[in-house]
């Protein structure tokens, strides 16, 4: 009689094993059709474990980026940044001369001949607008580790302590008075560690 209960206290313990190896190999089946066909829901513990399984290590999303500030494709560079590295000449070219004194452009001017808009190159908050006699109407925003400057602005759509987002209107270029032989320009300035930087070797790339 003994032997018998220890027998059946056997099966039942084998088939109690086998029924729940079986039920989760169907649960761990079930999730992974779900997630193939799209299915289950994009929240939650397991779809974000499934989900960064399938991200490459390197990979680059464009929201990381930051974008020229303008949109028009006919823009072009009137006024280059300084850079001590380059040949004379295009030293030369990044020279802003103003009152009889010459200075190293801090940034870039852009210009197509007309007025543009102007676009935040990424999100932020808006630092500071200031209207100042030599460099016009300008923007400051704050990025949160590094900076841009919008100046020589006919127009401004935004105000301190707004935010704004990539690609949000602010503002439309206009003229300066120390760019004055540039026309219709954005002059465009990228900081980034207390340090201006040419804007040109940074857009699209991640900061």
């Amino acid at each position: 009689m003994k032997y018998r209960t220890k027998k059946n206290i056997l099966y039942v313990l084998t088939f109690s094993i086998i029924f729940i190896s079986l039920m989760s190999l169907i649960v761990v089946l079930n999730i992974s059709k779900s997630y193939e066909s799209g299915y289950l829901k994009q929240t939650g513990y397991v779809y974000n474990i499934l989900n960064k399984l399938s991200i490459p290590v390197n990979s680059e999303e464009k929201y990381d980026k930051i974008i020229r500030p303008y949109t028009d494709s006919n823009i072009k560079v009137v006024k280059k940044f300084y850079d001590y590295l380059k040949p004379a000449e295009e030293q030369e070219d990044a020279l802003i001369f103003f009152e009889d004194t010459y200075m190293q452009s801090d940034g870039v001017a852009y210009s197509n001949g007309d007025k543009f808009n102007i676009v935040a190159i990424f999100d932020g908050k808006v630092e500071d607008v200031i209207n100042d006699e030599f460099i016009g109407n300008s923007i400051v925003v704050n990025h949160e580790g590094f900076k841009s400057v919008y100046q020589s602005l006919s127009e401004i759509d935004v105000k301190k302590g707004d935010f704004v987002t990539k690609g949000t209107i602010i503002g439309v270029s206009g003229t300066s008075n120390i760019n004055s032989d540039l026309g219709n320009h954005l002059f465009f300035e990228l900081i980034i560690n207390d340090k201006n930087v040419n804007p040109e070797e940074y857009y699209d790339k991640k900061l």
